[in-house]
């Protein structure tokens, strides 16, 4: 497989594409009464899965452990939204079912893989990433499976391939800006390394 598809994937696991991405799927679920609770719980998974994320790579930026410098933020999003897409999909008509269970799976498999495959994060990075996904998704998961959403519709699916082919190439930097806060807390002794 060449360099170039390799990164085309890693890229779908970017905050440009998924960002747009998880907020099209909160839009859905608040357009649907019923589907409150599980929106509400959407959008604070969501900011513990970018929160956690960030303020791993602040720390290892200035605490390094054993190879890990940065906890992949493509690895978490990616398990988070993709994983929430698939959870959602259960209830989805026949096509759309599959198109979201393929997206949530298989996307996400693929783009831990590349992370690693492009030495972008080594393979703990990208295990302590998905492990904050998986935190993230578990409360969301376990409030559908108690209280089902209304089955995804076509304009759903539409939306969410229309913002992943849009903004598929586009790049959101925010680990510079991680770095530099994780050294500007360094350099005024603040010794938060454990």
């Amino acid at each position: 497989m060449g360099l170039s598809i390799i990164k085309f994937i890693s890229d779908f696991g970017d905050l440009a594409v998924l960002l747009p991405i998880a907020a099209a799927i909160q839009v859905w679920l608040l357009r649907a009464p019923e589907a409150r609770r599980q929106a509400a719980i959407w959008a604070i998974s969501l900011l513990f899965c970018c929160g956690a994320t960030a303020l791993l790579k602040i720390y290892f930026s200035v605490c390094p452990y054993n190879g890990i410098n940065s906890p992949s933020g493509h690895a978490a999003l990616s398990v988070f939204v993709y994983g929430g897409l698939s959870v959602v999909g259960r209830r989805a008509q026949h096509i759309l079912k599959f198109i979201l269970q393929a997206a949530g799976a298989g996307l996400t498999v693929a783009i831990l893989a590349t992370r690693v495959i492009l030495g972008a994060h080594t393979v703990a990075e990208v295990l302590i990433g998905s492990t904050i996904g998986l935190i993230a998704l578990a409360p969301f998961a376990w409030t559908v499976i108690r209280h089902p959403v209304p089955s995804p519709t076509k304009s759903l699916v539409i939306v969410i391939l229309m913002i992943a082919l849009i903004l598929h190439d586009e790049d959101v930097r925010v680990e510079g800006l991680l770095r530099f806060l994780g050294s500007y807390l360094h350099s005024f002794g603040a010794n938060i390394c454990l």
